[in-house]
């Protein structure tokens, strides 16, 4: 009899997804986040050690040097058609997660204003960043499924809301954004921030961009329609941040593209200086600089192009094992499964009684049963939202799939071997929507 693991809940999601995949060992497959490390063109990155030193944090040339900020914002025009130059492009060693939450805490610095809207189900850590701001309150509006704006995003662009998080393809989804609904809402940001003085901030979130379709139109590669939501002379001011730690494996230490609208380019240079904390490591910014050089764009595709084709292979089999269970969404980076039938039952395998009150009694049992590790992303009206990284290879990939089918049939369908009961009163707060 295998010994019991214990899921953390005292972390984020992720974290504690990343904690209990190490603790499980053997055999245990992890769906849990990206593993493209291993995959990553070493003609980009060549593997070396980067330096964390406090001497390399040169205040004069905050987010690189001059060269190397002109060379990013190239690559982001080039490949995303956002209008970015030296002057409002910074390059950050850090994740985009922290990027992001910058964004948030500079926009709340120059106003009073407390709310910051996302798409609903999303990322759990979402929520954290929100809590570096004074009195921070999240509100929500639906994934588009049209070109226009629907009545809950309606109500998300008011004069009272700080922010708008845009997370195109969506984590925890995959799904990608119509342009027409870009459109749609950035002409009622445009038609709101021309009037009022504390005007709302775009911020873009886009890890999985290399999801994206690309097909070289547009004058650029990747089509995720963002030229509509980052043009140069606006009302409405933006912030974009790009993180290549799954595209290019550099979760650690850390890479962010952080590209802004001009009117904040100034504000937020400063701000970096005076409340980054970061330490730039010239070595590390001049692969940067090389690595985003025209002559290697055809690695940066080829690369991308095999990931998305694993995406899409390994989406087909989630779909083909739990079909309507999987949220609409794309094939990209992770998918998310709504699972009904589980919440307040019981099962006993090998003398351990687990009782589902929430997702993250799903994701311990997943890993303790089925050997696989998944990230737990809250309960919605009595279903468990589960998020499903798509980034194993496919063969290993369609044997984590085998084994949560399985592991979730029993809990539904309970063999002889293994006692299931209902529990008469799930956890209090079940149908949360929370995600």
């Amino acid at each position: 009899m295998a010994a019991f693991v214990k899921y953390d809940r005292g972390l984020s999601p992720t974290a504690s997804a990343v904690k209990f995949f190490g603790e499980l060992g053997g055999d245990a497959i992890n769906l849990g986040q990206g593993a493209e490390i291993a995959e990553a063109p070493p003609e980009l990155f060549p593997n070396m050690p980067i330096s964390f030193s406090p001497a390399y944090n040169n205040q004069k040339q905050v987010g690189g040097s001059d060269e190397v900020r002109a060379a990013a914002a190239a690559w982001v025009t080039r490949f995303l058609g956002i209008p970015a130059t030296a002057e409002n492009t910074f390059l950050l060693q850090q994740n985009g997660r922290e990027a992001l939450g910058s964004a948030l805490v500079f926009a709340s610095e120059k106003s009073s204003k407390n709310r910051v809207a996302f798409p609903r189900l999303f990322w759990p850590m979402y929520t954290d960043l929100v809590k570096r701001i004074r009195r921070g309150r999240i509100i929500t509006y639906e994934n588009p499924t049209g070109n226009e704006l629907s009545e809950d995003a309606k109500t998300v662009v008011t004069a009272d809301t700080l922010a708008v998080v845009i997370n195109s393809p969506h984590n925890p989804t995959g799904k990608i954004y119509p342009i027409g609904w870009f459109k749609s809402l950035w002409a009622a940001l445009e038609k709101l921030n021309g009037r009022i003085k504390n005007k709302i901030l775009l911020a873009l979130d886009i890890p999985y961009f290399y999801a994206l379709p690309d097909t070289g139109k547009n004058g650029h590669y990747l089509q995720g329609g963002f030229e509509h939501l980052t043009k140069a002379d606006s009302n409405t001011p933006w912030n974009v941040d790009i993180s290549f730690s799954k595209a290019l494996g550099m979760a650690r230490p850390g890479l962010t593209i952080k590209v802004v609208s001009p009117s904040i380019a100034a504000d937020m240079k400063k701000f970096l200086t005076s409340n980054g904390g970061l330490s730039y490591d010239p070595n590390f910014f001049e692969m940067a600089r090389q690595a985003f050089q025209p002559e290697k764009d055809s690695i940066h595709r080829a690369h991308y192009a095999a990931l998305r084709e694993k995406y899409r292979l390994n989406f087909g089999t989630l779909k083909k094992a739990f079909g309507g269970q999987v949220v609409d969404g794309d094939p990209g980076m992770t998918a998310l499964l709504k699972l009904d039938g589980i919440l307040g039952k019981s099962i006993t395998i090998d003398g351990h009684t687990y009782t589902f009150k929430d997702t993250a009694d799903l994701v311990e049992y997943l890993g303790n049963v089925a050997k696989v590790v998944t990230v737990d992303n809250g309960v919605e009206s009595g279903s468990l939202l589960l998020r499903v990284a798509l980034a194993q290879k496919p063969e290993k990939f369609s044997e984590a799939v085998s084994r949560m089918e399985d592991a979730i049939d029993q809990i539904r369908n309970p063999r002889p071997a293994a006692r299931a009961q209902t529990t008469p009163d799930p956890a209090p707060g079940a149908g949360g929507g929370k995600a």
